[in-house]
């Protein structure tokens, strides 16, 4: 995922809010491709 993208979304977020000085966190979580279960 490109970072712009998030730092886009993040400024629109702030402005439409009203907010300034915004900080932000993303997290992501997933299941690696040896972990997933096997499909059928």
């Amino acid at each position: 995922m490109d970072s712009e993208v998030v730092e886009e979304w993040a400024g629109r977020i702030a402005s439409d809010s009203g907010f300034a000085a915004v900080e932000h966190t993303v997290e992501l979580t997933g299941v690696c491709a040896g972990c997933q279960p096997a499909t059928e």
